[in-house]
Parts: structure tokens; sequence; C-alpha cells
């Protein structure tokens, strides 16, 4: 009976006797009432019905489509790499709302290194903390808050002390944070006294000031706050680093703002052997040392490889299907 109803729509559409949108629609609606696996040969009709019609159609109107079919497990893996290469309004609802694997998400993360693809993955009914982890390494503001702010999104113990470091100098991020119900006591508090610090990103006080503020004080919090505060003079960068805090030192990489000599860029870089977070810190900088610079995407290139195989490992173990999106 499907396969009879998609020769129809598939005459009717191609025919030109109804434009593209009413047919687009129709596809929609008659996908979303089976939902059973297609056959092959229904597959075939499908896919290339729903190529020509979105070549014809309006953007609102492929939009409209990839919000209806892309949630679906039947839908052709052909159709979804067609609306991941349509305008991002429509390729980021499908990131968004599509059931893909961990693996696939992580490929996307690879090969589309953009701020509304990121978002979208964030915004996601559930995403796993394999996911986070990667997502918060790549330090974008917008895509944080989201994580931080969606209830769905699982975050890991080191993920959610990092993001109550960024609500330092985020408004919007310490919001977010303060909304979730699973946050450890542990956290909570922690989010509570970088809230309570946060004025000292922004106070008008001079290196000896803050420097003597540290060393009276010795709180990792106020260091945090320090740490975050734009600009930041090479000098106080220095004497921080020097004194070793490994959240101090994370921040520090992280914050554009903040100046680098060549001996704190080699500290920092040589801890990043051992963590992850501060490889991805220091790669978002533009005034890395070409040396450290080079060294460092080798190896974030081969930290996102390792986790690809990982995943293909395990989804073979269990009988999955391995990676089916195409290279963008």
């Amino acid at each position: 009976m499907r396969e009879k109803r998609l020769r129809e729509l598939y005459r009717e559409g191609t025919g030109g006797s109804r434009p593209a949108p009413e047919m687009l629609k129709r596809l929609a609606e008659l996908h979303g009432r089976d939902t059973t696996e297609l056959t092959p040969v229904e597959s075939q009709i499908f896919n290339k019905l729903s190529i020509a019609l979105l070549d014809k159609a309006g953007l609102l109107d492929r939009f409209a489509f990839a919000r209806d079919v892309a949630p679906l497990p039947h839908t052709p893996q052909t159709v979804i790499a067609r609306l991941l290469d349509d305008d991002h309004l429509v390729a980021s609802s499908v990131i968004e709302h599509a059931p893909f694997t961990d693996l696939e998400l992580l490929k996307l993360i690879a090969t589309r290194d953009g701020e509304r693809v990121h978002g979208a993955i964030a915004r996601r009914a559930q995403v796993s903390e394999t996911i986070s982890d990667v997502l918060i390494g790549k330090g974008r503001p917008e895509v944080l808050t989201a994580l931080a702010g969606n209830k769905g999104a699982k975050l890991s113990r080191a993920s959610l002390e990092m993001l109550c470091d960024t609500a330092v100098r985020q408004s919007a991020m310490g919001k977010a944070l303060a909304r979730r119900s699973d946050l450890p006591p542990q956290v909570a508090s922690l989010l509570n006294r970088r809230l309570e610090t946060r004025e000292l990103v922004h106070a008008v006080l001079s290196d000896e000031d803050l420097i003597g503020m540290v060393v009276t004080n010795d709180e990792e919090s106020k260091e945090v706050a320090i740490a975050w505060r734009s600009p930041l003079s090479i000098q106080m960068t220095d004497f921080l680093i020097d004194r070793g805090r490994p959240r101090v030192l994370l921040t520090i990489a992280g914050n554009v703002g903040a100046e680098i000599s060549t001996r704190g860029f080699d500290v920092l870089s040589a801890i990043a052997t051992d963590h992850s977070e501060m490889d991805e810190a220091l790669a978002r900088r533009g005034d890395l040392p070409p040396a450290i610079a080079r060294y460092l995407h080798h190896r974030l290139g081969e930290r996102m490889r390792a986790r690809i195989d990982e995943l293909v490992a395990r989804d073979l173990g269990r009988g999955r299907r391995t990676f089916v999106l195409r290279q963008a």
C-alpha cells in the first residue's frame, strides 16, 4: 500500500501538476504515518522524489520537511545527507532532531566545525557525556550555555566544574547551571563560590593589587576570576602560571584576552600532554607560537581519531551498523 502511494506521489511530484511545497508536505505526512522500515523499492522512490522536490522548494518548506522527517528512524540516509548539505537552518534542524549515534555526532563535530552545528548538537533531547565533553572542549560560549541549560545533556563532574569556572565571566552560564537539578552539592557550592568572585573580572585593579590579593587570600576561586580578566598582562599570567593551580592554568589558556609569554606557553603546552581540556583551550588561541600550534593540532587530531575508533569498536561489538554519514 505504501509503495503504491509513493508511486502516485512520484507521478504527481515529477509531472509538475502540483507545487513542490504541497508535495513535500504530503510526502512527509505519508512518511510519518507508517513507522515501519522502507523496502528497497520504497526507499529508492522516496529518495528520488524527496531530492527532486527539495531542489524546487523554498527555504521554509525545506525546513518544514526536515523538521518532520529527520526524527524518524526510517528516513533514508541519502535524504538525511541531502538535508545536511542544505542551508544552515535546514541542516541544524536535522542535526538537532535526527536519531544520530554518538559516532555520527563525533563525525559531524569533526567535519562541520561551526557554532551552528555544535549548538544544534548541544540542544538535542539527549546528549551523552562523550559528546558533551567534546563540545565543552571546543569552548564556544553559546554552545556551552546551551549544554548547561539542556536538562537532557549528561555532564561529567569535570565538565560541570569547567562550566562553573566559565560562569565567572558569563552570567548566562551561571543562570543556566543554577537551574539544573543534577548539580552535585560540591559542584553547586563551587558555582556559588565562583559567582561570588565575579566582580574581580571587571574591577579596576592594578597588577600589584591583584598579586597582593592572591598572596593574601590564597583562594583558588579568586585566582580563577582574576585569570578571566581581559586584558590580563604577561606579568599576571606568569605569576599565576608559576603558582600552578590546574583550574587557573586552564582558565588562562582559554582566555584570549590573557597575554602569555613564550615561557608560559611552554609550561601550558607541557601540561596539555596529559590534559585534553588544556589542548582544546590552547588550540583556540590565535597567538600560539607556530611550533606549539603544529604540535597541539596534531595531537588533537590523534585524540579525535582515537575517540572515533573507540566508538566504532563499541558499535561493532554490539552488532550495530558503523558510520554512515558522508564526509563533508
